[in-house]
């Protein structure tokens, strides 16, 4: 997990000088370790790990985006690649 957090995700370093900096960078390194374990685990169990290798999985999910077009309105999928669409489709993003 600690190649997957450092190589795969690129979490950039962080300087911090306080006590609270310090916990609430560790805050959020261990809940992105929770949910990239939860997804990892989800590209196993549906077996795209056979297709695409983790980081190219990573690096599509990165393009997946939302938009709202109006203040109150709906969010709707951003027009991407249709190789991003089916991968989404299959995790069920």
């Amino acid at each position: 997990m600690f190649n997957h957090y450092k190589n795969i995700i690129d979490r950039n370093t962080v300087n911090v000088h306080t006590d609270y900096r310090v916990y609430a960078t560790e805050l959020i390194n261990f809940l992105s370790v929770v949910i990239s374990a939860r997804i990892k685990n989800e590209i196993v169990k549906k077996e795209l790990n056979k297709q695409y290798s983790y980081k190219q999985i990573f690096k599509m999910l990165s393009k997946y985006k939302k938009v709202r077009l109006e203040e109150d309105g709906e969010w709707k999928q951003a027009t991407m690649l249709k190789y991003i669409e089916e991968l989404t489709a299959k995790l069920g993003v």
